[in-house]
């Protein structure tokens, strides 16, 4: 995961997250908040944010119209809300609630997941137009540790979640 500024570089999960995660079975211990570095674009299928303004922010950071376009919200993979208005899709940062703020959040991390999976899954047995990738080649920037941090409770990855204050300009994107 990165955000789109620095100002938690370095930062460690939300200890709020973090309980949560522990819970789940999942150890963020590792994690620490990072930019996201806009060359990513070069070597990533798909670039994940979880709120409209890092959604804009992500794509304005994109050097062309192609890589601007492999950005997309995390909800846009959960059927839960398919039809829903593109800008209702947003996950916010839960930075200034309680617990059941960071429940909700990781509820809605947690649902879009599979749709994810799903999707880069769909894309590999397609094979991947346009990219010279073969038949069930891995998409670059779909990190295995990534989508099974979120999938199976025994991973002890990386994990696609962390925190900022409103405002930040931090976010994640994988």
């Amino acid at each position: 995961s990165a955000g789109v500024s620095d100002e938690e570089l370095g930062n460690p999960v939300d200890p709020r997250a973090g309980d949560l995660l522990r819970r789940e079975g999942l150890d963020a211990s590792a994690h620490a908040a990072q930019v996201f570095d806009p060359a990513r674009f070069a070597d990533r299928d798909l670039v994940l944010a979880l709120d409209l303004v890092h959604w804009r922010r992500l794509r304005a950071l994109a050097p062309d119209a192609p890589a601007a376009e492999k950005v997309r919200l995390l909800r846009e993979f959960d059927p839960a809300v398919a039809g829903s208005e593109h800008t209702e899709l947003g996950i916010y940062d839960p930075w200034y609630g309680g617990a059941e703020d960071f429940e909700t959040t990781y509820g809605m991390i947690a649902a879009a997941v599979p749709g994810v999976v799903r999707a880069v899954a769909g894309e590999l047995d397609a094979g991947l137009p346009g990219t010279g990738r073969a038949r069930g080649a891995r998409p670059r920037g779909i990190p295995c540790n990534a989508a099974s941090a979120m999938v199976t409770p025994s991973a002890s990855s990386s994990v696609p979640l962390h925190t900022r204050r409103p405002g930040s300009g931090f976010d994640r994107a994988c």
